[in-house]
């Protein structure tokens, strides 16, 4: 009931009252009387009945309407202006609606003057500001975009193992694992701002590492840094460096992490610990074989010519086993190597432009190019492959061959490199001399042979002949590889450019494990969500289609760090929801199903407080879901709906769309289940302040506040 309600009400009961004073007054001011006047006075009542009681009503109408009119003409104007008047405070854009009274449009007028020129100082403080910040925001985007780049995962965390920042890297080590499968979800990462490194490595290793530093520290050690090793979320192996932030007074103040992902180099090392373990015994026992044999020889020259024969093929026999076990081991060992020998994806004109540089400037050679297919991709280490072709035009110029050109051809799965002259003939026989030497030319370039490089490319090459043309050339044959395609960017609503990706306020936060009734909401992690569902109802079998969230942590929404997921609600949509939501059937096919789902946002929520807009609706559907999927939502729950009647009582209408409006956030992917998160989300940044003024400071407060409401009693 808002104020103007409440006093239509007040005046309706204040008139009954004064009816009925007034009456009784006369019965008991007649009832005083003796008992002559008494009946006069009832003879006259009975007689004149009209004339008695119609002046006393119709004063007391007329003083009912004076009063109504003075109130819904001055006070619930006046009460409406002092609620738009602190809407000013979060929305500086929003102007009072000029009411009846010419007393008070002077009174608003003046407000929104006044508004005005807030604003306008508003906007040249932020201009200022912004301004002040460029180049402290550029230092760092430089910071951010290098630790984005490294191919070490980063962490930072405060004291209580908060992460404050983290790169891409760390983000993808920590990848969910579905719980079904057991491979990585599209669930996002464990990792996220504000959240506790304890959860995600073992709280024995942090510990024992953070042990060591401080005690290192005790000892002013100058470098302060402590290993561990550990696990990813896909058992990959970790080695992990630790080291202190230190403030400025010499205090911890917080830790740096370094993830390096070991497990190929632990895997190489040990094949390759093995590779040396099987040479080392097979040459001893070859070894100890030909010395026993050679020293038998030496010390009986005197043995017969059979004996001495019966050593010498021992001696023979021996050499050959080391032989072919060195031939055998330098193979592995080869393989070995060439796992260390990494590829690129490249175009090809970009390739041949390359070799093109490298052998004008190395053999004062001119390559043309006749033909080459601009979008052709291929797999290549490109200095390996360049040295190749250097040492070949090398050899060619030998042979007196010159006036060179390129032309590429793509043959289904395969690209033909034909390095192509006229007039002479290539002679057959030196190709397979040339593919055992190494590449070097006046003794420059790499110590690989020709095969050995083309094994790597799985490439061949041979000469071919064009008679007609009067044309020869050399083919290389490389395996061909589909164009990259470029992971698409998520375009979020009124995105950032900057990642998200740090916070460094969150060194001077205290910790959030203990009673969160009584911890003010400025220091609390929200996780803001929204359902997107097949209809109302959820107790006659409407399921969740979509799940959208984005979690706040330390007053600020983390975009890149949002829960957007669609589920498979193994039933039929409904055209009116298609209607709404705009997800259709087609939409949710492979999609996994809700019991997949909620472990992951279950897991995304973890230890923060749940905000929606109109909460109870979809509470309603996560509490039907569990018992069936196990997963059960314990957390504390904010209802924008609720917490706006409760700032704004006076307001006849706090759907979504209106308090949005209200409180000047734009809105921009409604009816997605994301996008009325994001949404959600910036309203109830708004209403924090608002919800201050009027005293409501903690989680316990506002819980009341909700609970005051009319709204309150809405059930699902």
């Amino acid at each position: 009931m808002n104020l103007k309600q409440r006093f239509i009400l007040t005046i309706r009961l204040a008139v009954l009252a004064l009816a009925l004073i007034i009456f009784f007054a006369i019965l008991i001011y007649a009832q005083m009387q003796p008992p002559d006047e008494y009946e006069l006075i009832v003879t006259f009542v009975h007689k004149h009945f009209w004339i008695v009681v119609l002046p006393p009503a119709g004063l007391l109408l007329l003083l009912g309407w004076a009063v109504h009119w003075f109130g819904d003409r001055y006070l619930v104007p006046l009460n409406k202006i002092t609620e738009d008047t602190g809407i000013l405070v979060v929305n500086p854009s929003h102007r009072i609606t000029v009411p009846q009274s010419e007393t008070l449009q002077r009174l608003a007028a003046s407000i929104n003057a006044t508004a005005d020129h807030f604003d306008e100082l508003r906007q040249n403080i932020e201009q200022n500001i912004e301004k002040a910040n460029e180049a402290l925001a550029e230092e760092k985007n430089i910071l951010l975009t290098l630790i984005a780049k490294l191919n070490e995962g980063i962490l930072v965390c405060n004291r209580d193992c908060n992460i404050l920042l983290y790169n891409e890297r760390a983000g993808q080590i920590f990848m969910r694992t579905d719980t079904q499968s057991g491979s990585e979800s599209q669930f996002g990462s464990m990792i996220g701002l504000g959240r506790s490194l304890l959860g995600i490595i073992d709280p024995r290793l942090v510990q024992h590492a953070l042990d060591e530093v401080m005690h290192r520290i005790s000892r002013e050690n100058s470098a302060p840094v402590s290993q561990f090793v550990t696990t990813g979320s896909s058992n990959q192996l970790l080695r992990v460096q630790l080291a202190p932030i230190l403030d400025n007074q010499k205090n911890f103040d917080g830790f740096l992490l370094v993830l390096y992902d070991i497990t190929q180099k632990v895997k190489r090392d040990s094949q390759r610990d093995m590779l040396l373990q099987v040479l080392s015994e097979g040459i001893r026992a070859s070894v100890a074989g030909i010395r026993a044999a050679i020293e038998t020889v030496i010390d009986y020259p005197s043995m017969s010519a059979a004996e001495r024969e019966n050593f010498q093929k021992t001696i023979h026999s021996e050499s050959l086993m080391l032989s072919t076990l060195i031939n055998k081991t330098t193979s592995d060992f080869s393989e070995h190597f060439k796992a260390h020998w990494p590829l690129e994806q490249m175009l090809c004109p970009d390739l041949l432009a390359a070799i093109q540089r490298a052998a004008t400037e190395r053999l004062n050679i001119n390559i043309a190019l006749e033909s080459c297919e601009e979008s052709i991709w291929i797999n290549v280490d490109s200095y390996s492959l360049t040295q190749a072709y250097l040492f070949i035009l090398h050899e060619l110029k030998q042979l007196e061959i010159t006036d060179f050109s390129f032309r590429i051809e793509r043959k289904n799965h395969f690209v033909n490199v034909d390095l192509a002259w006229q007039s002479k003939k290539f002679p057959r026989d030196v190709m397979q001399d040339w593919k055992s030497q190494f590449l070097l030319i006046d003794n420059e370039g790499i110590m690989l042979t020709l095969q050995e490089v083309l094994d790597r490319h799985d490439a061949e090459i041979w000469s071919k002949s064009d008679p007609e043309n009067n044309e020869f050339y050399l083919r290389l044959l490389l395996p061909a590889i589909p164009e990259p395609v470029s992971k698409p960017v998520q375009i979020m609503p009124d995105a950032e450019s900057r990642p998200e990706y740090y916070d460094f306020d969150l060194f001077n936060r205290p910790g959030q494990m203990s009673e969160l009734d009584d911890v003010p909401l400025s220091e609390l992690s929200f996780t803001v969500f929204d359902t997107e569902t097949t209809g109302l109802n959820p107790s006659d079998g409407d399921e969740i289609i979509s799940v959208g969230a984005i979690r706040i942590v330390n007053g600020r929404m983390l975009r890149r760090e949002v829960f957007d997921q669609l589920v498979d609600p193994r039933r039929t949509l409904s055209r009116e929801s298609i209607k709404v939501h705009g997800i259709s059937p087609e939409m949710l096919v492979n999609q996994p199903t809700i019991d997949r789902v909620l472990p992951a946002f279950h897991d995304y929520a973890k230890k923060t407080v749940l905000v929606a807009h109109n909460a109870a609706f979809d509470m309603r559907f996560l509490q039907i879901k569990e018992e069936n999927t196990g997963v059960k939502f314990v957390n504390p729950v904010l209802d924008t709906l609720l917490l706006s009647a409760f700032v704004h009582p006076n307001q006849d209408k706090h759907s979504l769309d209106e308090v949005a409006k209200r409180l000047g956030v734009t809105i921009i992917g409604r009816h997605t289940a994301l996008g009325d998160s994001l949404v959600t989300a910036e309203v109830f940044l708004k209403l924090l302040p608002l919800l201050a003024k009027k005293g409501v400071r903690t989680l316990r407060e506002a819980r009341e506040a909700s609970q005051k409401t009319f709204y309150a009693r809405l059930k699902y």
